[in-house]
């Protein structure tokens, strides 16, 4: 009777709503973008943190026609999360070689060596970036490390200061218990959505349309003329008329373009009409490359995006002491217009902070586990502070008027002083 009385008050005590006694996670992160998968890479890899997991609301994992740049600081992060990862990150990519700048008119205006060319810096397609981070997480899996589950979208969440955990509600009723939630789900980060609670996002009036094509394709349909080379390693930037588009090698046999202008799509008389009819109504009239592009790229694998950000905050949840396990990171901590192309970037050294903070402290200890996010918090704020700024400006300043003179400018001087410095 007595083992009876034991094993009922056990399972009682492990009872939580409609959910039986489960395992208690190291770590949950809310989204499985670079920012939440390099985070699971980072504290498995240097925390040894065993049971770590991260959600995804989709259902699977889609190809998204975007391409994003990475630089020295985001490599010499990578390392520290082990140089496999390191090594397929850095081979995926594509070193700019060639510039070529136009106006909307056809002109060229420049036409010479990247001042970016044999640097560090690669051109990447997103989704090659993410497929690296989550077969290195997958292998990490393998080893007991790292799991991600898809169709998981979380809700809700709480701290539960005398358990040592936070619950967290998911959308089919499942409730899971970590003794800490990273939320790495982006601007619409549901996590933020509690620890900072700043509302909506802020539209900054910038729209972006964005694809990716296959180069055997590409060469097939793009005539080389007027131009140099149109070959491995060349970007085009078309400017003027407050509005940008961009196209490059972004690696693994693929090219990347990007179209940016100043755009309500509320109060556009395209409101629906399909993406690709937005696109080619916006750049009407550019150069018979941007027509080009658009038309070869299917409308479904067109990514339609505004362009966001939020204003800084002094606390993503943890350094305020309004929760002490759960704390965000990349875009649902400081969300940042692409304009200085260091969205991953950041991320990459979020992790990296966050998991060192967090290497020796014992998970089951509130108070150290609050104070290594305090640390963690303070630092990573104190960086990405004046980069939102900056990137809010340059994002602004992307649309003037004479913004193909300032890049024309930019690129003379940047490739002088490269020669200047390498001779």
């Amino acid at each position: 009777m007595f083992l009876l009385l034991l094993s009922l008050a056990l399972i009682a005590s492990c009872v939580d709503g409609n959910n039986t006694c489960q395992d208690i996670l190291d770590v949950a992160i809310i989204g499985s973008g670079p920012g939440g998968l390099s985070a699971a890479r980072a504290l498995h890899h240097i925390t040894g943190l065993s049971k770590v997991v991260v959600y995804e609301r989709a259902s699977a994992f889609r190809p998204i026609g975007a391409a994003l740049g990475l630089n020295t600081l985001a490599y010499d992060t990578l390392k520290e999360f082990g140089m496999d990862l390191h090594d397929r990150v850095r081979s995926i990519g594509s070193n700019p070689q060639r510039h070529v700048l136009q106006r909307p008119s056809g002109e060229i205006i420049y036409d010479d060596e990247s001042f970016l060319a044999n640097t560090d810096f690669n051109w990447l397609a997103w989704y090659n970036l993410q497929t690296a981070l989550r077969v290195a997480a997958e292998g990490d899996a393998d080893n007991g490390g790292i799991s991600i589950q898809l169709n998981s979208k979380l809700v809700d969440f709480e701290e539960d200061e005398e358990a040592g955990i936070v619950r967290l509600h998911f959308d089919d009723g499942k409730v899971v218990h970590t003794r800490m939630l990273i939320g790495a789900d982006g601007y619409n980060s549901i996590v933020r959505g509690k620890t900072v609670d700043d509302g909506k996002p802020i539209f900054t009036g910038t729209m972006t349309w964005r694809g990716v094509m296959d180069r055997s394709h590409f060469n097939k349909i793009v005539k080389i003329e007027p131009f140099k080379s149109i070959g491995d390693g060349v970007n085009l930037s078309i400017v003027g008329n407050a509005k940008n588009f961009w196209v490059m090698d972004c690696g693994e046999g693929q090219i990347a373009w990007t179209g940016t202008a100043i755009y309500n799509n509320e109060n556009s008389a395209d409101k629906h009409a399909p993406v690709n009819i937005k696109a080619l109504n916006v750049f009407k009239n550019w150069p018979p490359i941007v027509e080009t592009l658009i038309e070869a790229t299917d409308a479904s694998a067109i990514v339609e995006s505004g362009v966001y950000d939020r204003e800084p905050v002094s606390s993503w949840g943890a350094l305020k002491g309004t929760f002490k396990r759960t704390t965000l990171l990349g875009d649902a901590a400081h969300p940042i217009r692409p304009s200085l192309g260091l969205g991953s970037t950041l991320a990459f050294q979020d992790s990296k902070c966050l998991a060192d903070n967090l290497s020796g402290v014992d998970l089951g200890n509130t108070e150290n586990v609050a104070n290594a996010l305090k640390l963690y918090e303070k630092e990573r704020i104190d960086v990405t502070t004046p980069l939102q700024k900056k990137a809010r400006q340059e994002g602004a300043d992307s649309h003037a008027e004479n913004r193909a003179e300032q890049m024309k400018a930019l690129l003379d001087a940047s490739l002088a002083t490269k020669k200047k410095t390498t001779h």
